[in-house]
């Protein structure tokens, strides 16, 4: 699997101003890696926070209410702030690639400054005890790249929400399966990256009367960004990437292995 970016990128014109919301889908949205002159990679101090990070941004190119533009470019944290989620967004509103990474990371608990822009982001980052890399490992080439990290050049910014040892969210992968249900519960230091110990069923919902979606084989490494159900036991909602297609669904915490 490849690492993946999500980004606010351009306006559907093919500008940097438009209409709010995101009327192509690809005004914000998720994409492969790629090289666009990176000068840094920004780095959270904490891998939870990280992971809600880079759950944020998912969230952001699954809400199509958030489009791009540069000169209402606030207006998507202006929405944000009525709501208390990205997700929950339900007013057209815009922002662009700067702005994005500043709201992802505002709603993770980082209080940068929600107008920062490149010349500013490293600066702002810097100050909550993000580490920065500028080393051509980093900058050039995807290999070393964590889910939450931030890409900064000096006209463009994106963030990691998906690497290949820690899948990715719904809704970017082609022929991805989803469960009918989200989770209920949200506790940031249950986020990482797990392993199945046995053979096990990833459900559609939270329970044993759930539907199944797919068979997990033993050692199969999954993702979660700290959502669960709370039953008899943990149902954690997790996201695995089998056979070309990522899987989205619940699976009992008794047997995952927390593998970082």
């Amino acid at each position: 699997m490849a690492v993946l970016i999500g980004h606010a990128s351009i306006a559907e014109n093919g500008g940097i101003n438009g209409i709010k919301g995101d009327s192509t889908k690809k005004e914000v949205c998720v994409r492969e890696w790629y090289y666009k002159n990176w000068t840094h990679v920004l780095r959270a101090p904490d891998k939870s926070a990280a992971a809600k990070m880079a759950s944020n941004m998912r969230d952001a190119c699954n809400n199509n209410n958030i489009g791009y533009g540069q000169s209402d470019r606030l207006t998507a944290y202006y929405e944000y702030k009525k709501v208390g989620s990205i997700a929950a967004i339900k007013n057209k509103c815009n922002a662009d690639c700067s702005s994005l990474v500043a709201l992802c990371a505002i709603a993770a608990g980082y209080p940068v400054n929600p107008d920062l822009w490149t010349g500013t982001e490293v600066q702002e980052f810097r100050k909550q005890g993000f580490t920065t890399y500028v080393l051509d490992a980093y900058t050039k080439g995807s290999t070393n790249l964590q889910i939450g990290d931030i890409l900064r050049s000096d006209t463009h910014t994106a963030m990691v929400v998906a690497t290949d040892t820690e899948p990715t969210a719904p809704n970017v992968v082609k022929n991805d399966v989803t469960a009918k249900e989200y989770a209920m519960n949200f506790d940031a230091n249950k986020a990482g990256t797990y392993r199945v110990t046995t053979s096990l069923f990833l459900r559609d919902g939270a329970g044993l009367m759930a539907d199944v979606l797919a068979v997990m084989p033993e050692g199969q490494p999954v993702f979660n960004y700290g959502y669960y159900t709370k039953k008899e036991v943990d149902w954690m909602y997790i996201q695995t990437y089998m056979d070309g297609i990522l899987y989205t669904g619940f699976a009992s915490a008794k047997y995952l292995l927390r593998a970082n």
